[in-house]
Protein backbone atom coordinates (compact mmCIF):
# COMPACT_ATOMS: atom_id res chain seq x y z
CA UNK A 1 0.00 0.00 0.00
CA UNK A 2 1.30 3.57 -0.62
CA UNK A 3 2.44 5.60 2.16
CA UNK A 4 0.74 8.71 3.79
CA UNK A 5 2.89 11.91 1.85
CA UNK A 6 1.21 14.50 3.61
CA UNK A 7 3.50 15.75 6.15
CA UNK A 8 2.29 17.56 9.29
CA UNK A 9 3.95 21.11 10.65
CA UNK A 10 2.96 21.58 14.11
CA UNK A 11 3.69 25.18 16.24
CA UNK A 12 3.15 24.76 19.60
CA UNK A 13 3.62 21.79 21.72
CA UNK A 14 4.64 18.27 21.07
CA UNK A 15 0.92 17.02 22.57
CA UNK A 16 -0.17 19.25 20.28
CA UNK A 17 1.51 18.18 17.35
CA UNK A 18 0.86 14.30 17.78
CA UNK A 19 -2.65 14.95 17.89
CA UNK A 20 -2.38 16.53 14.71
CA UNK A 21 -0.82 13.64 13.03
CA UNK A 22 -3.11 11.02 14.61
CA UNK A 23 -5.68 13.57 12.96
CA UNK A 24 -4.62 13.14 9.55
CA UNK A 25 -3.85 9.60 9.84
CA UNK A 26 -7.19 8.24 10.66
CA UNK A 27 -8.79 10.68 8.11
CA UNK A 28 -6.37 8.70 5.33
CA UNK A 29 -7.09 5.70 6.92
CA UNK A 30 -10.66 6.27 6.92
CA UNK A 31 -10.62 7.74 3.19
CA UNK A 32 -8.50 4.55 2.55
CA UNK A 33 -10.69 2.14 3.39
CA UNK A 34 -13.94 4.06 1.95
CA UNK A 35 -12.04 3.74 -1.53
CA UNK A 36 -11.34 -0.02 -0.58
CA UNK A 37 -14.62 -0.85 -0.27
CA UNK A 38 -15.82 1.22 -3.17
CA UNK A 39 -13.51 -1.15 -5.08
CA UNK A 40 -14.92 -3.88 -3.79
CA UNK A 41 -18.21 -3.20 -4.07
CA UNK A 42 -17.68 -2.44 -7.47
CA UNK A 43 -15.81 -5.88 -8.14
CA UNK A 44 -18.58 -7.76 -6.23
CA UNK A 45 -21.51 -5.79 -8.11
CA UNK A 46 -19.96 -7.12 -11.66
CA UNK A 47 -19.65 -10.15 -10.37
CA UNK A 48 -23.26 -10.76 -8.95
CA UNK A 49 -24.06 -9.22 -12.41
CA UNK A 50 -22.02 -11.63 -14.40
CA UNK A 51 -23.40 -14.37 -12.73
CA UNK A 52 -26.67 -13.33 -13.27
CA UNK A 53 -26.36 -12.63 -16.87
CA UNK A 54 -24.73 -16.70 -16.86
CA UNK A 55 -27.66 -17.81 -15.14
CA UNK A 56 -30.51 -15.82 -17.50
CA UNK A 57 -28.07 -17.90 -20.83
CA UNK A 58 -28.24 -21.31 -19.13
CA UNK A 59 -31.68 -21.24 -18.55
CA UNK A 60 -33.02 -19.53 -21.82
CA UNK A 61 -30.08 -20.00 -24.39
CA UNK A 62 -29.37 -23.36 -23.47
CA UNK A 63 -32.95 -24.32 -24.40
CA UNK A 64 -32.75 -22.92 -27.70
CA UNK A 65 -29.21 -24.84 -28.43
CA UNK A 66 -31.03 -28.03 -27.17
CA UNK A 67 -34.46 -27.31 -29.73
CA UNK A 68 -32.12 -26.87 -32.72
CA UNK A 69 -31.47 -30.11 -35.06
CA UNK A 70 -27.69 -29.31 -34.88
CA UNK A 71 -25.24 -29.64 -32.07
CA UNK A 72 -22.49 -27.00 -33.19
CA UNK A 73 -24.64 -24.16 -31.29
CA UNK A 74 -24.32 -26.33 -28.11
CA UNK A 75 -20.45 -26.60 -28.83
CA UNK A 76 -20.58 -22.69 -29.60
CA UNK A 77 -22.18 -22.12 -26.39
CA UNK A 78 -20.20 -24.18 -23.78
CA UNK A 79 -17.38 -22.96 -25.33
CA UNK A 80 -17.75 -19.43 -24.66
CA UNK A 81 -19.77 -19.45 -21.47
CA UNK A 82 -16.82 -19.40 -19.18
CA UNK A 83 -14.28 -17.51 -20.20
CA UNK A 84 -17.22 -14.63 -21.13
CA UNK A 85 -18.16 -15.20 -17.60
CA UNK A 86 -14.14 -14.06 -16.39
CA UNK A 87 -14.06 -11.74 -19.13
CA UNK A 88 -16.93 -9.68 -17.29
CA UNK A 89 -14.68 -10.12 -13.98
CA UNK A 90 -11.62 -8.81 -15.68
CA UNK A 91 -13.75 -5.56 -16.73
CA UNK A 92 -15.25 -5.40 -13.32
CA UNK A 93 -11.42 -5.68 -11.17
CA UNK A 94 -10.52 -2.41 -14.05
CA UNK A 95 -13.14 -0.60 -12.71
CA UNK A 96 -12.43 -1.03 -9.19
CA UNK A 97 -8.78 -0.28 -9.95
CA UNK A 98 -9.76 2.91 -11.48
CA UNK A 99 -12.03 4.23 -8.30
CA UNK A 100 -9.16 3.53 -6.69
CA UNK A 101 -7.81 7.44 -6.89
CA UNK A 102 -5.01 7.44 -4.29
CA UNK A 103 -3.33 4.83 -5.59
CA UNK A 104 0.72 6.29 -7.23
CA UNK A 105 1.26 5.95 -11.29
CA UNK A 106 3.65 3.16 -10.22
CA UNK A 107 1.07 0.97 -8.33
CA UNK A 108 -1.52 2.35 -11.13
CA UNK A 109 0.68 0.55 -13.72
CA UNK A 110 1.16 -2.38 -11.92
CA UNK A 111 -2.65 -2.95 -11.62
CA UNK A 112 -3.17 -2.09 -15.30
CA UNK A 113 -0.92 -4.64 -16.38
CA UNK A 114 -1.64 -7.35 -14.28
CA UNK A 115 -5.70 -7.01 -15.60
CA UNK A 116 -4.33 -6.39 -19.06
CA UNK A 117 -2.58 -9.71 -18.80
CA UNK A 118 -5.71 -11.15 -17.43
CA UNK A 119 -7.76 -9.86 -19.88
CA UNK A 120 -5.56 -11.07 -22.54
CA UNK A 121 -5.81 -14.80 -20.87
CA UNK A 122 -9.44 -14.52 -21.13
CA UNK A 123 -9.47 -13.23 -24.73
CA UNK A 124 -7.08 -16.11 -25.19
CA UNK A 125 -8.86 -19.25 -23.57
CA UNK A 126 -12.38 -18.11 -25.29
CA UNK A 127 -10.94 -18.34 -28.89
CA UNK A 128 -9.10 -21.46 -27.19
CA UNK A 129 -12.08 -23.31 -26.59
CA UNK A 130 -13.57 -21.89 -29.66
CA UNK A 131 -11.10 -23.26 -32.11
CA UNK A 132 -10.74 -26.63 -30.09
CA UNK A 133 -14.37 -27.24 -29.96
CA UNK A 134 -15.73 -26.16 -33.03
CA UNK A 135 -13.12 -28.71 -35.03
CA UNK A 136 -13.36 -31.64 -32.88
CA UNK A 137 -17.18 -31.38 -33.48
CA UNK A 138 -16.74 -31.31 -37.05
CA UNK A 139 -14.33 -34.53 -36.91
CA UNK A 140 -17.25 -36.23 -34.58
CA UNK A 141 -20.08 -35.26 -36.68
CA UNK A 142 -18.93 -34.36 -40.48
CA UNK A 143 -15.24 -36.10 -41.21
CA UNK A 144 -16.38 -39.25 -40.25
CA UNK A 145 -19.46 -39.40 -42.79
CA UNK A 146 -17.52 -38.85 -45.41
CA UNK A 147 -15.27 -41.29 -47.34
CA UNK A 148 -11.56 -39.63 -47.22
CA UNK A 149 -9.47 -40.13 -44.76
CA UNK A 150 -8.04 -36.51 -45.21
CA UNK A 151 -10.06 -34.36 -43.31
CA UNK A 152 -9.45 -36.74 -40.55
CA UNK A 153 -5.71 -36.08 -40.91
CA UNK A 154 -6.07 -32.34 -41.99
CA UNK A 155 -8.78 -31.18 -38.56
CA UNK A 156 -6.00 -32.29 -36.40
CA UNK A 157 -2.94 -30.19 -38.65
CA UNK A 158 -5.20 -27.25 -38.66
CA UNK A 159 -5.95 -26.66 -35.03
CA UNK A 160 -2.51 -27.63 -33.75
CA UNK A 161 -1.37 -24.05 -36.51
CA UNK A 162 -4.24 -22.11 -35.56
CA UNK A 163 -3.54 -23.10 -31.38
CA UNK A 164 0.33 -21.94 -31.78
CA UNK A 165 -0.92 -18.87 -34.08
CA UNK A 166 -3.28 -17.79 -30.90
CA UNK A 167 -0.60 -18.64 -28.14
CA UNK A 168 2.22 -16.46 -29.96
CA UNK A 169 -0.63 -13.45 -30.35
CA UNK A 170 -1.53 -13.66 -27.16
CA UNK A 171 2.33 -13.63 -25.69
CA UNK A 172 3.43 -10.60 -28.52
CA UNK A 173 0.33 -8.78 -27.20
CA UNK A 174 1.52 -9.38 -23.13
CA UNK A 175 5.18 -8.23 -24.55
CA UNK A 176 3.92 -5.30 -26.47
CA UNK A 177 2.48 -4.13 -23.52
CA UNK A 178 5.30 -4.10 -20.62
CA UNK A 179 7.11 -2.63 -23.10
CA UNK A 180 8.95 -5.37 -24.96
CA UNK A 181 10.63 -4.86 -28.55
CA UNK A 182 8.54 -7.59 -29.75
CA UNK A 183 10.03 -6.22 -34.38
CA UNK A 184 13.26 -8.49 -33.65
CA UNK A 185 11.45 -11.39 -32.04
CA UNK A 186 9.02 -11.17 -34.98
CA UNK A 187 11.56 -10.81 -37.79
CA UNK A 188 13.42 -13.69 -36.24
CA UNK A 189 10.15 -16.04 -36.78
CA UNK A 190 9.41 -14.38 -39.98
CA UNK A 191 13.00 -15.53 -41.32
CA UNK A 192 12.59 -19.23 -39.72
CA UNK A 193 9.51 -19.33 -41.30
CA UNK A 194 10.77 -18.54 -44.93
CA UNK A 195 14.05 -21.08 -43.83
CA UNK A 196 11.46 -23.43 -42.59
CA UNK A 197 9.07 -22.87 -46.10
CA UNK A 198 11.63 -23.13 -48.75
CA UNK A 199 13.39 -26.82 -47.44
CA UNK A 200 9.59 -27.81 -47.03
CA UNK A 201 8.61 -26.68 -50.45
CA UNK A 202 7.57 -30.12 -51.96
CA UNK A 203 6.09 -30.96 -48.21
CA UNK A 204 3.74 -28.25 -48.39
CA UNK A 205 2.78 -28.42 -52.16
CA UNK A 206 1.25 -31.83 -51.75
CA UNK A 207 0.01 -30.35 -48.12
CA UNK A 208 -1.77 -27.49 -49.89
CA UNK A 209 -2.87 -29.81 -52.51
CA UNK A 210 -4.62 -32.00 -50.01
CA UNK A 211 -6.42 -29.75 -48.97
CA UNK A 212 -7.45 -28.44 -52.30
CA UNK A 213 -8.99 -32.08 -53.12
CA UNK A 214 -10.38 -31.98 -49.40
CA UNK A 215 -11.96 -29.07 -50.65
CA UNK A 216 -12.65 -29.76 -54.57
CA UNK A 217 -13.30 -33.50 -54.32
CA UNK A 218 -12.38 -34.66 -57.20
CA UNK A 219 -12.66 -38.64 -56.64
CA UNK A 220 -13.74 -40.45 -53.25
CA UNK A 221 -12.47 -43.16 -51.64
CA UNK A 222 -13.76 -46.71 -53.85
CA UNK A 223 -14.04 -44.34 -56.67
CA UNK A 224 -11.90 -45.73 -59.98
CA UNK A 225 -10.26 -42.96 -61.56
CA UNK A 226 -7.80 -43.01 -64.79
CA UNK A 227 -4.87 -40.52 -64.77
CA UNK A 228 -4.10 -40.35 -69.19
CA UNK A 229 -0.42 -38.19 -68.17
CA UNK A 230 0.61 -41.44 -65.50
CA UNK A 231 -1.22 -43.82 -67.46
CA UNK A 232 -2.57 -45.08 -64.11
CA UNK A 233 -6.00 -47.07 -63.86
CA UNK A 234 -7.49 -48.35 -60.70
CA UNK A 235 -9.57 -47.98 -57.60
CA UNK A 236 -8.71 -44.96 -54.91
CA UNK A 237 -7.71 -46.54 -51.76
CA UNK A 238 -6.96 -43.74 -49.56
CA UNK A 239 -6.53 -40.21 -49.88
CA UNK A 240 -4.10 -39.28 -47.17
CA UNK A 241 -2.78 -35.10 -46.46
CA UNK A 242 0.58 -35.91 -48.88
CA UNK A 243 -0.53 -38.67 -51.36
CA UNK A 244 -3.20 -40.55 -52.86
CA UNK A 245 -2.95 -44.21 -53.00
CA UNK A 246 -4.43 -46.11 -55.82
CA UNK A 247 -5.04 -50.02 -56.25
CA UNK A 248 -4.25 -50.55 -59.74
CA UNK A 249 -6.37 -53.68 -61.87
CA UNK A 250 -2.98 -55.52 -61.49
CA UNK A 251 -3.26 -55.40 -57.96
CA UNK A 252 -0.74 -53.22 -56.92
CA UNK A 253 -0.73 -49.92 -55.12
CA UNK A 254 0.85 -46.78 -56.61
CA UNK A 255 1.28 -43.94 -54.56
CA UNK A 256 1.09 -40.45 -56.19
CA UNK A 257 1.64 -36.83 -54.41
CA UNK A 258 -1.12 -34.94 -53.90
CA UNK A 259 0.46 -31.74 -56.00
CA UNK A 260 0.21 -34.45 -59.16
CA UNK A 261 -3.22 -35.37 -58.71
CA UNK A 262 -4.31 -31.37 -59.04
CA UNK A 263 -1.85 -30.65 -61.96
CA UNK A 264 -3.18 -33.55 -64.07
CA UNK A 265 -6.45 -34.28 -65.74
CA UNK A 266 -8.29 -36.99 -63.97
CA UNK A 267 -11.00 -39.44 -65.31
CA UNK A 268 -13.29 -40.73 -62.53
CA UNK A 269 -15.64 -43.21 -63.49
CA UNK A 270 -17.54 -43.34 -60.81
CA UNK A 271 -19.15 -40.16 -60.50
CA UNK A 272 -21.85 -39.00 -60.72
CA UNK A 273 -22.97 -42.58 -60.65
CA UNK A 274 -21.63 -46.11 -61.31
CA UNK A 275 -23.07 -46.42 -65.01
CA UNK A 276 -20.44 -46.61 -67.92
CA UNK A 277 -21.18 -46.14 -71.46
CA UNK A 278 -19.35 -48.48 -73.80
CA UNK A 279 -18.69 -48.53 -78.04
CA UNK A 280 -17.97 -52.03 -78.89
CA UNK A 281 -16.25 -51.81 -82.67
CA UNK A 282 -17.43 -55.19 -85.00
CA UNK A 283 -17.12 -55.00 -88.74
CA UNK A 284 -19.08 -56.92 -91.44
CA UNK A 285 -18.24 -57.53 -95.19
CA UNK A 286 -19.19 -55.37 -98.13
CA UNK A 287 -22.47 -56.15 -99.12
CA UNK A 288 -24.34 -57.30 -95.91
CA UNK A 289 -27.62 -55.67 -95.50
CA UNK A 290 -26.87 -53.18 -92.36
CA UNK A 291 -30.19 -53.16 -91.56
CA UNK A 292 -30.60 -57.16 -90.90
CA UNK A 293 -27.01 -56.94 -89.61
CA UNK A 294 -28.70 -54.08 -86.94
CA UNK A 295 -31.57 -56.10 -85.79
CA UNK A 296 -29.29 -59.36 -85.55
CA UNK A 297 -26.90 -57.68 -82.73
CA UNK A 298 -29.70 -55.66 -81.09
CA UNK A 299 -31.27 -59.25 -80.54
CA UNK A 300 -28.04 -61.11 -79.60
CA UNK A 301 -27.25 -57.92 -76.79
CA UNK A 302 -30.64 -57.79 -75.29
CA UNK A 303 -31.07 -59.46 -71.99
CA UNK A 304 -27.28 -59.74 -71.25
CA UNK A 305 -26.21 -59.19 -67.61
CA UNK A 306 -25.07 -55.95 -66.98
CA UNK A 307 -26.53 -54.22 -69.81
CA UNK A 308 -28.79 -51.79 -68.85
CA UNK A 309 -33.05 -51.64 -70.85
CA UNK A 310 -32.31 -47.82 -70.72
CA UNK A 311 -31.05 -46.12 -72.39
CA UNK A 312 -31.41 -49.06 -74.61
CA UNK A 313 -28.76 -50.33 -76.74
CA UNK A 314 -27.79 -48.79 -80.46
CA UNK A 315 -26.01 -50.35 -83.60
CA UNK A 316 -24.61 -47.41 -85.46
CA UNK A 317 -22.57 -47.08 -88.62
CA UNK A 318 -19.10 -45.96 -87.85
CA UNK A 319 -17.44 -45.62 -91.23
CA UNK A 320 -15.88 -47.65 -94.28
CA UNK A 321 -12.79 -49.81 -93.62
CA UNK A 322 -10.52 -51.19 -95.97
CA UNK A 323 -12.15 -54.42 -95.73
CA UNK A 324 -14.89 -53.96 -93.63
CA UNK A 325 -18.18 -51.96 -92.94
CA UNK A 326 -17.18 -50.75 -89.15
CA UNK A 327 -20.52 -50.20 -86.82
CA UNK A 328 -20.07 -49.76 -83.01
CA UNK A 329 -22.33 -51.38 -80.76
CA UNK A 330 -23.19 -48.63 -78.13
CA UNK A 331 -24.42 -49.72 -74.89
CA UNK A 332 -24.73 -49.14 -70.92
CA UNK A 333 -23.65 -51.17 -68.19
CA UNK A 334 -25.00 -51.06 -64.66
CA UNK A 335 -21.29 -50.63 -62.83
CA UNK A 336 -17.87 -49.78 -64.41
CA UNK A 337 -16.88 -53.06 -62.08
CA UNK A 338 -18.62 -55.25 -64.73
CA UNK A 339 -16.92 -53.25 -68.01
CA UNK A 340 -14.41 -56.30 -68.91
CA UNK A 341 -17.26 -59.44 -68.12
CA UNK A 342 -20.19 -57.46 -69.87
CA UNK A 343 -17.68 -56.75 -72.74
CA UNK A 344 -16.86 -60.62 -73.19
CA UNK A 345 -20.62 -61.24 -72.78
CA UNK A 346 -21.49 -58.76 -75.31
CA UNK A 347 -18.48 -59.97 -78.05
CA UNK A 348 -19.55 -63.34 -77.69
CA UNK A 349 -22.94 -63.27 -78.16
CA UNK A 350 -22.51 -60.79 -81.14
CA UNK A 351 -20.25 -63.34 -82.59
CA UNK A 352 -22.02 -66.64 -82.47
CA UNK A 353 -25.34 -64.41 -83.47
CA UNK A 354 -23.57 -63.31 -86.80
CA UNK A 355 -22.44 -66.88 -87.96
CA UNK A 356 -25.99 -68.12 -87.37
CA UNK A 357 -27.74 -65.27 -89.67
CA UNK A 358 -24.75 -65.93 -92.40
CA UNK A 359 -22.83 -62.68 -92.15
CA UNK A 360 -19.71 -62.71 -93.07
CA UNK A 361 -17.36 -61.00 -90.73
CA UNK A 362 -13.67 -59.89 -92.98
CA UNK A 363 -10.37 -60.31 -92.12
CA UNK A 364 -7.96 -57.88 -92.97
CA UNK A 365 -6.77 -58.21 -96.30
CA UNK A 366 -5.34 -56.44 -99.44
CA UNK A 367 -5.49 -57.34 -103.42
CA UNK A 368 -1.90 -55.48 -104.86
CA UNK A 369 -2.26 -55.23 -108.69
CA UNK A 370 1.75 -54.77 -109.99
CA UNK A 371 2.23 -53.02 -113.37
CA UNK A 372 5.68 -54.15 -115.93
CA UNK A 373 6.88 -52.29 -118.74
CA UNK A 374 6.53 -53.96 -121.75
CA UNK A 375 10.41 -53.87 -122.20
CA UNK A 376 10.87 -56.00 -119.00
CA UNK A 377 7.78 -58.26 -119.71
CA UNK A 378 9.52 -61.07 -121.52
CA UNK A 379 12.25 -60.98 -119.46
CA UNK A 380 10.12 -61.05 -116.10
CA UNK A 381 7.58 -63.75 -118.31
CA UNK A 382 11.04 -66.10 -118.75
CA UNK A 383 11.82 -65.63 -115.22
CA UNK A 384 8.63 -66.43 -113.68
CA UNK A 385 7.76 -69.67 -116.22
CA UNK A 386 8.34 -73.23 -115.51
CA UNK A 387 11.26 -74.23 -115.99
CA UNK A 388 12.44 -77.56 -117.99
CA UNK A 389 13.79 -80.16 -115.55
CA UNK A 390 16.52 -83.28 -116.95
CA UNK A 391 16.27 -86.47 -115.32
CA UNK A 392 18.21 -89.70 -116.16
CA UNK A 393 19.01 -88.00 -119.69
CA UNK A 394 14.97 -87.43 -119.97
CA UNK A 395 14.06 -83.76 -119.89
CA UNK A 396 10.83 -83.17 -118.03
CA UNK A 397 8.50 -79.77 -118.23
Amino acid sequence: MPEAVEQVQWTGSVDGGKSRMVEVVRLWEAETVYALLRAAGIFVAVAILARLLLALADRYLWKLTHRSRTTLDDVLFNAVRGPLFWLILVLGARLAVISLDFLTEEWQGLFDGIIFTAGVLAVYILFYRLVRDVLNWYVEHVAERTDSTLDDLLVPYIRRVLLVVLTVLAALTVLDHFGVEVTTLLATLGVGSLAVALAAQATLRDAISGVMILLDRPYRIGDRVLLPAQEIYGDVIDIGLRSTRILTRDHRVVTIPNSLMTEGMIINYAYPDDRLRMDLPVGVAYGSDLAHVREVLLEAVRGIEGVLEEPPPRVLVRGFGDSAVNLIIRLWVDSFVNRTPVMDRVYRAAYRALNEAGVEIPFPQRTVWHRLEPQHAARWQQVLSPQPIEEDGVEHS
